[in-house]
């Protein structure tokens, strides 16, 4: 019913792909469909062909950015700070000034900058764990923490600079596309070009034109959606609400929706162990699922510094309560989520740590895969068990599913994705494609 020993088998696979003689995507030649990108630069703004867009800032990092705020707003000193939302330590991400520059007692200055913090969130993150990111400024004596849209709003005044607008749009969860972050003044509103996360499994960005008011306003003149642009691997509670990360860059996206998606196989694992319990399972499955858990709380670490490491916040994870599932049920989401999607997880993590250009990924990576390749086998494992408490109806549906699982990942991966994520490890499509295309069929062949 499956493979003997999973690292074998994912061994053979990336060895077997290390050779380039079988990656061939049809139409595509050795390196698949092109990857999904940004569209062509525009020299003009759509509601006046008259008035070209200026670029005030470097997409990433954004250095010149804060500077610019910080000369717009008059001020000494801003930076970005979060927190992991519960009170904890304090970080920087970016900052420009000199802080306290022109406070009257520069002790009492420093220390209430160093002890600056906020219990909410500027920035776009669903529910109420999420990190939390915000502002913080100081301006003669005034040490002042920007935590909420209203409080932005109160330090802005009305949104009279190109530094303004831009902060406005990434506080809606907008991102300047990095290519052309193009602004300009148009019958009294800033007009922005700009990117925004729209699904998060599997990835999908909308390319959008925004009008921004003086009062601070921010509606869509212009939406395109991109295709989607990566495969949702690992295993997804039911219920799990989408979530936006926000991020100033694709990595910083990517880094953030993994670490999403780490927690919330956390709430899934729970959701495994207590099922398995309940329906009688071995003890070994039970501990093995328990054990899971911990592993996916060190991974959602892991992924939330390498997020954070590059501009982003992590969003919570929200799941939707659900009903007591039967035997068959559980069965089928094991099928999708454990023996497809944390299966095929397993194997592109393994490919990462063995691609990854910077080593302190590439052992992140390593450990994650070996991680997951055990959370994988248990899946299998998990399966089998069920098999023999199902009818033989039943265990035909269930694998109907696993098929159509497949169909959906390998419809995914073939889609491709930014090539900024191959700086990272991960495979283009063509590779993408044929990982899912071995795994299928060696997961055939067991069976």
């Amino acid at each position: 019913m499956r493979p003997r020993d999973l690292s074998s088998l994912f061994a053979a696979i990336l060895a077997l792909s290390a050779t380039g003689s079988s990656i061939v995507a049809c139409g595509g030649g050795v390196d698949g469909p092109a990857a999904s990108s940004d569209s062509p630069p525009r020299t003009n703004n759509p509601t006046n062909p008259s008035v070209p867009y200026t670029s005030p800032f470097a997409c990433y990092p954004e250095q010149k950015a804060f500077e610019a705020l910080r000369v717009s707003l008059g001020v000494d000193y801003i930076s970005y700070r979060w927190n992991d939302g519960s009170g904890g330590v304090v970080q920087t991400s970016d900052q420009a000034g000199e802080p306290c520059k022109s406070a009257s007692n520069q002790d009492a200055c420093t220390t209430a900058l160093a002890e600056a913090n906020s219990n909410t969130s500027l920035f776009s993150t669903v529910g109420s764990l999420s990190a939390i990111s915000f502002l913080v400024v100081t301006q003669g004596d005034d040490v002042i923490v920007v935590g909420s849209r209203q409080a932005m709003l109160d330090l802005f005044g009305s949104i009279d600079s190109p530094a303004k607008a831009y902060f406005i749009a990434r506080q809606g969860s907008y991102q300047p596309t990095c290519d052309s972050p193009w602004i300009a003044e148009v019958d009294g509103s800033w007009i922005l070009r700009a990117s925004r996360i729209v699904k998060d499994c599997p990835i999908q960005y909308a390319d959008v034109v925004l009008r921004i008011g003086r009062d601070g306003t921010v509606s869509e003149v212009e939406r395109t959606l991109r295709a989607e642009t990566n495969s949702c691997a690992g295993r997804r509670p039911e219920g799990l609400v989408p979530a936006m990360a926000s991020a100033s860059s694709v990595v910083g996206s990517w880094f953030a929706t993994m670490a999403h998606l780490e927690a919330a196989s956390v709430h899934a694992f729970r959701v495994l162990r207590d099922e398995l319990v309940q329906h009688g399972a071995p003890k070994t499955l039970v501990a093995r699922a328990e054990r899971a858990m911990r592993d996916e709380v060190r991974h959602a670490a892991m992924m939330g510094r390498f997020a954070r490491r590059h501009g982003a916040a992590v969003a919570a994870v929200v799941v939707a309560p659900h009903a007591h599932r039967s035997l068959e049920e559980m069965a089928l989401e094991n099928a999708r989520e454990g023996c497809v999607r944390e299966l095929y997880g397993a194997l592109e993590a393994s490919w990462q740590a063995a691609s990854a250009t910077d080593p302190e990924l590439a052992q992140t990576m390593k450990t994650i895969a070996d991680d997951e390749t055990r959370h994988a086998e248990l899946s299998l494992d998990v399966a089998e068990w069920l098999s023999t408490k199902l009818d033989a109806v039943a265990n035909a549906r269930i694998a109907a599913v696993r098929i159509a699982a497949f169909r959906e990942l390998a419809d995914e991966v073939a889609r491709g994705r930014s090539s900024d994520l191959e700086r990272v490890g991960l495979p283009n499509a063509a590779e993408a494609a044929f990982l899912v295309e071995r795994l299928e069929s060696a997961l055939a062949v067991a069976a």
